[in-house]
């Protein structure tokens, strides 16, 4: 017979172990369900955000693992103590002794016990009733209105209704069954697997398959099982549907009387900003192309970009806020923008989408119906691209309104005229080679290329084709023809355009060529409307998929962009502009008939850049440059300057060693006196100003203000204690000439010094105008000539310092010492050598032009 003890403390102890791992298991498996219902609520979530929650559960998983190991081991460690632990031998081992149990004792603690699991069982059962109750209560009191949340159900067939509602509900809707039957099957044994493995563990993963695939031919979600049952709830979900789309329409039935142009927008409208810039010549510009923008959408702005916003604020009053105006990207001297500085500038703006379309372009509702299919339906950066029909007279106009289109007798004008007329004008225009192109774009900070956009001309040709090719060989966006699905208007007559400024479009075309990959052809992707859904078609696309929307092609007409490879070797005409140094004076010069002369070679060609982009920040536009060899005057065209070439200027021009007392500068500087005089002969003004003059303010009023026969010119003297007017510190590198007789016939004199002379034209200006030896020279700051009566002035050092003077190029901050000052130039001379000369002025921070993005900083 056994012997009688008192309880296991062992098995107690293990007991308690187990119900504590079974109560641990439970709570786990409520967290997940209440997990899965929030992930089912929150819907679907990215690749990214899926595989950042997978790895934050591997981790808080191996962390637990962990923590129960060590509390294990831990609890291994004193057991192990406790059993190896000596007793004390001075306990008496009688002093407590162990009482005895009978069976029948035994019997009736087995059954306490067995009583109490099966109540903590019923409580378990009846709490978990209860939280789902609660559970489901919540989802009823907490549900909230989804008149307008798509996402819940959207179907347009009961078929689609019925696959929405099933397991797999994320699928697309497919009217065949056996085409969906592999999508389906496999949603259904994701959710199926874990319940199998719960209820019957154990078993091999091909054991679990097939039990699920025994369940799958019998499940009423397998598409081929729907048969019967699909029809009784078709003929209830089709009664349903049809009283909830009966009343629906009539919600919407006021407001789409109210305008049946426009579609309805949704809380998750794309924001899209449209760019664009105006002509040179805004007077002619026709503002419906405006209003056929902003009509599109409330979600939709306008930035123009003007070269002087004060001509066109009326614009601003018209349209109000949604239409700004910015005149902060660069213009050639005849008012023609450039695209790259613009699509650097769409950057500053905060769009979702961002939209280049030509100023004359009217646009329509399925342009905004092209956009948004875009923003939702791609997941990747996009570059979409549609060619406009050209019309030259567009025989509607807005009505007072502003909603709607009407003919000039006051009938309104349907949208599907409108769409019938422009499908016909293709048929007879060749819209389609990209001449009228609209480009739009997601991801704004995204460039839409690889490499560096050239200085193109907008409107003048070649720069969207360019584009596009380089973002398809670039692969950084997903580039398409979207010509077929939008409809869009150019008003206007393109070849009047090339016939009056064609010098600018053989300038795009020289650029075009130089740079990129146009000599490539590529085949672009097409987004086509077939039965109101969008498709995309590929050329790499299966012979079925083509013969499947070879019919909607037909009816449609469908149109689409042209991109033509251009030949590399193919000759392109000279660069040259159509304007001689007499034709250009009256362009330039402002209303005193004075303009602002630089003479430069190719060797301070950035220089040059930096000084115009200086000229134009501070509102200077009566510029002139004189180009003194060929690439100086084809980079100047190229930057749209106002440039001239001298067929005297000397040849072989030093590119590093042309700096001051070389041979080489002699006879440079000896072109500018022959140039100025040249100018003041033709009745004009003249500031000559070196492109190493930085200018802080505009000097020109006060100059003007010192009246007639003065010439004004810096002094070159750094000397702080002697007068300014000494011998030979005229600096004939910034000087101010008048076009009167005393001026004219002293500045002949300083040609005819400076031709015999083996020295620069700076000895001559001071020799001729003050006297060998300042024997000419009144007080500390003038000099008077005496067989001209001409006064020169020397300008205050202060204002006009020299490179010398104070030392202030050592300054720590040049910038703000000038400004402290009130200078208006500040000279970078009296240094040797072209490159030390564009260090110092870079690295002091007075650069206003990037060499790399061809653009003004």
């Amino acid at each position: 017979m056994p012997k009688k003890m008192g309880v296991n403390s062992k098995a107690e102890v293990a007991r308690s172990r187990k119900n504590a791992a079974e109560a641990e298991q439970k709570d786990r498996q409520t967290r997940e369900k209440e997990e899965q219902y929030w992930r089912e609520a929150e819907g679907p979530k990215s690749k990214a955000a899926k595989k950042r929650e997978e790895d934050a559960e591997k981790k808080a998983e191996n962390a637990a693992k962990k923590a129960e190991a060590k509390r294990l081991a831990e609890e291994e460690e004193r057991e192990l103590e406790k059993a190896l632990k000596k007793p004390d031998k001075k306990v008496s081992r009688v002093s407590a002794p162990v009482p005895k149990v009978t069976e029948a004792e035994l019997i009736r603690r087995r059954e306490e016990e067995q009583a109490a699991l099966a109540k903590k069982a019923e409580e378990s059962k009846k709490k978990q009733t209860r939280m789902a109750a609660e559970e489901e209560y919540e989802r009823m009191v907490l549900v909230s209105n989804t008149n307008r949340d798509d996402s819940i159900i959207d179907a347009r067939t009961v078929d689609e209704a019925l696959a929405k509602m099933s397991v797999a509900d994320n699928l697309p809707v497919d009217r065949h069954p056996e085409k969906r039957l592999k999508a389906s099957f496999k949603a259904y044994e994701e959710v199926e697997m874990p319940r199998l493995k719960e209820e019957k563990p154990g078993l091999t993963h091909t054991q679990y398959k097939d039990l699920i695939w025994k369940m799958w031919k019998k499940s009423p979600d397998n598409p081929l099982n729907q048969g019967l049952g699909a029809g009784l709830i078709s003929v209830w979900l089709s009664g349903f549907l049809l009283i909830a789309l009966s009343f629906y329409g009539t919600l919407l039935l006021s407001p789409s009387l109210h305008n049946p142009y426009f579609p309805r927008e949704s809380s998750t409208a794309p924001r899209i900003t449209i760019f664009t810039a105006l002509p040179s010549s805004s007077s002619s510009f026709d503002s419906q192309a405006i209003h056929s923008w902003l009509a599109l959408s409330s979600q939709v702005k306008v930035v123009l970009f003007t070269q002087h916003n004060n001509n066109n604020s009326s614009l601003t009053d018209t349209f109000g806020s949604r239409l700004l105006l910015d005149s902060t990207v660069d213009f050639t001297f005849l008012g023609t923008p450039f695209l790259h500085s613009m699509l650097a500038r769409t950057e500053a703006y905060a769009s979702d989408i961002a939209v280049l379309i030509d100023p004359q372009t009217l646009l329509f509702p399925d342009f905004i119906s092209a956009l948004n299919h875009a923003h939702h339906e791609l997941d990747r950066d996009w570059l979409l691209v549609s060619s406009s029909v050209n019309i030259p007279r567009f025989p509607f106009h807005w009505d007072q309104t502003g909603r709607f289109w009407r003919q000039y007798n006051g009938k309104r004008v349907r949208f599907g005229e409108l769409q019938k007329m422009i499908s016909l004008r293709s048929l007879q225009s060749n819209s389609s080679e990209g001449s009228n192109m609209i480009m739009a774009w997601n991801n704004v900070d995204s460039p839409l290329h690889c490499g560096v956009l050239p200085p193109f001309l907008y409107q003048r040709g070649t720069h969207n084709q360019w584009i596009v090719n380089e973002a398809l060989s670039c692969k950084r966006r997903f580039v398409f023809d979207a010509t077929s699905t939008i409809s869009s208007v150019s008003i206007g007559n393109a070849e009047k355009k090339f016939d009056t400024r064609n010098w600018e479009y053989i300038g795009n075309s020289h650029l075009g060529k130089l740079y990129g990959s146009l000599s490539k052809s590529y085949a672009l992707p097409k987004l086509l409307k077939c039965n109101k859904r969008y498709i995309l078609v590929t050329a790499s696309d299966g012979f079925r998929t083509r013969e499947k929307i070879s019919a909607c092609i037909s009816r449609s007409k469908s149109r689409s962009l042209k991109l033509e490879p251009v030949k590399k070797d193919q000759a392109v005409s000279p660069l040259k502009l159509p304007y001689d140094l007499e034709s250009l004076l009256p362009l330039v010069a402002d209303n005193n008939r004075t303009i602002v002369l630089s003479v430069a070679g190719f060797s301070y060609k950035d220089m040059l850049m930096s000084w115009v982009c200086r000229a134009r920040r501070l509102a200077v536009p009566n510029f002139l440059v004189c180009a003194l060899d060929d690439e100086t005057y084809q980079f100047a065209i190229l930057q749209g300057l106002p440039v001239f070439f001298d067929p005297y200027a000397p040849k072989n021009i030093s590119f590093n060693d042309c700096h001051f007392g070389s041979k080489c500068f002699q006879r440079v500087t000896k072109v500018k006196s022959r140039t100025v005089l040249k100018i003041l002969k033709m009745g004009y003004n003249v500031l000559l100003s070196d492109v190493d003059v930085y200018w802080f303010r505009n000097p020109l009023p006060l100059l003007h203000s010192f009246g007639p026969s003065v010439l004004v010119a810096q002094s070159d003297e750094y000397n702080t204690t002697v007068p300014i007017n000494r011998p030979r510190r005229l600096n004939s590198g910034f000087y101010f000439a008048r076009s009167d007789e005393p001026t004219i016939a002293a500045m002949e004199k300083v040609v005819k010094h400076a031709a015999t002379s083996g020295l620069s034209e700076q000895p001559s200006f001071y020799d001729t105008l003050c006297g060998e030896g300042g024997v000419h020279r009144v007080g500390n700051d003038r000099c008077v000539e005496p067989e001209t009566n001409l006064t020169v002035h020397f300008l205050d050092r202060d204002l006009f310092p020299n490179g010398a003077y104070r030392d202030i190029w050592l300054k720590e901050d040049v910038r703000g010492e000038c400004e402290k000052n009130h200078c208006y130039v500040l000279h970078n001379n009296w240094i040797s050598g072209r490159l030390k000369k564009l260090e110092r002025q870079m690295m002091k921070g007075l650069w206003d032009y990037d060499a790399s993005m061809r653009m003004c900083v």
